[in-house]
């Protein structure tokens, strides 16, 4: 990173546009000199208007595009904190780059405990899903299972735990992890309704 001012290098990320979480200085003196010329040069996006006004689907969740967009700019910013790192697992889910999702899931999961327990749940879903994707299923369906004895209204995690048993031939244990998907998940949850 480099200082738009002075060109030197950016050893903190704290002198950055606070709009667009792009731009870095070297010093709060050479942000507030910057800051005429940034916004007008260099038209700079709200990230958080971004991320109120992104397109939404049904259920809450940003589009595919809005997710490898902040994915993308947290990436060239060098964010490593445990929000930029779900996004950007979520951004290479997407993408189906299951490897590459899985490796970021499991570096954050020692972060898990610190986390709210949405965030929570999209690291165990993940790991679930690119275990399954991946062909380990026994991870997935261990994963999951352990998963639904904290909460057994787990969001999503009994479809990845039978599609699991199914691919290991285990088409009884598949049926019944379905039906405890119909009576524990919300079933009037149009998103549910389609799978």
């Amino acid at each position: 990173m480099r200082c738009r001012v002075r060109g030197g290098v950016v050893g903190h990320p704290a002198f950055q546009c606070q709009r667009c979480l792009m731009a870095f200085y070297c010093s709060s003196e050479c942000r507030e000199r910057h800051k005429r010329t940034h916004a007008v040069e260099t038209p700079c996006m709200d990230v958080r208007e971004m991320r109120r006004d992104c397109i939404e689907t049904g259920d809450g969740e940003m589009s595919k595009e809005m997710v490898a967009g902040i994915a993308m700019a947290a990436q060239l910013a060098g964010k490593q904190d445990f929000k930029s790192q779900l996004m950007l697992s979520a951004h290479y889910q997407n993408e189906e780059r299951w490897e590459q999702a899985l490796g970021i899931y499991k570096n954050i999961y020692d972060d898990l405990p610190y986390q709210d327990p949405i965030s929570q749940r999209k690291v165990i879903m993940g790991l679930c899903r690119c275990f399954y994707e991946i062909g380990n299923y026994e991870a997935s369906i261990g994963l999951g299972e352990g998963a639904l004895e904290m909460n057994r209204h787990f969001p999503g995690v009994h479809k990845y735990i039978a599609l699991s048993q199914k691919a290991l031939g285990q088409r009884d244990e598949a049926r019944k992890s379905m039906m405890r998907a119909i009576l524990y998940e919300a079933p009037w949850d149009d998103k549910n309704k389609a799978e």
